[in-house]
């Protein structure tokens, strides 16, 4: 009788070490950090080289929100969303500078607007007649593919997020460091610009936030299995 009300808790220990945080709150600062950085980074990047995003200037805001949300959802999952993160973000800015280089091309075959005159104008792109026999993109699913690209790349740092605000027993004391880790990723982005550095550094900082998160969970993971 003894070993049968045991087997169910350590069933349920295994179950949950997993995706628990072993520093709870450090990792609540890092990842909220993590998730406004990655979403300014994203913001600034992807409509500097895919012209058709600005068109909708929010596509990459609301993608990053829809992430972010995703994975706070995710918080009590066993897959750690955070490895895919790195290949997702890779594969979005590969596309977009595949997009640029090959601007002209697109500009013939997407349909921006559904433009039915020369007077409706879109910044980037110029007027062009429409020939029923050709093959035209829609801009706007050429833009839902940026967009959920982008919002499944937030999943991984908001999966993380969402697990560390579970783990914070103190809910003010929880919010409250997720505020500042916020406040860190908008003040790191700034330093960024203050001191112009490229894209190069940008994307290293968040290389270096989602390492730290990927590290974190092989070493859960090997835990686990010993």
């Amino acid at each position: 009788m003894s070993h049968a009300r045991t087997e169910p808790a350590l069933s349920a220990s295994t179950q949950t070490s997993v995706f628990t945080p072993q520093r709870p709150r450090l990792d609540l600062l890092i990842a909220s950090a993590l998730v406004l950085y990655l979403e300014l980074v994203c913001i600034r990047w992807f409509p500097a080289h895919v012209v058709f995003l600005t068109f909708f200037t929010n596509t990459v805001l609301l993608g990053s929100f829809l992430g972010m949300s995703v994975g706070c959802l995710a918080a009590s999952q066993k897959t750690d969303l955070i490895r895919w993160s790195p290949g997702l973000i890779a594969l979005g800015m590969a596309l977009a500078l595949i997009t640029e280089g090959g601007a002209n091309f697109f500009q013939r075959v997407l349909d921006v607007g559904n433009r039915a005159s020369p007077q409706l104008v879109y910044f980037g792109t110029e007027y062009h007649f429409n020939d029923l026999s050709g093959f035209f993109i829609p801009v706007e699913a050429f833009n839902a593919l940026f967009f959920f690209l982008i919002a499944l790349s937030l999943t991984g740092p908001g999966q993380e997020m969402g697990r560390a605000l579970n783990h914070v027993p103190n809910r003010i004391e929880a919010y409250s460091i997720s505020i500042a880790g916020s406040l860190g990723g908008i003040a790191l982005f700034a330093v960024c610009s203050t001191f112009e550095l490229s894209p190069f550094w940008w994307f290293l900082l968040v290389a270096m936030g989602l390492g730290y998160f990927v590290a974190a969970d092989r070493t859960a993971s090997r835990r686990e299995i010993r």
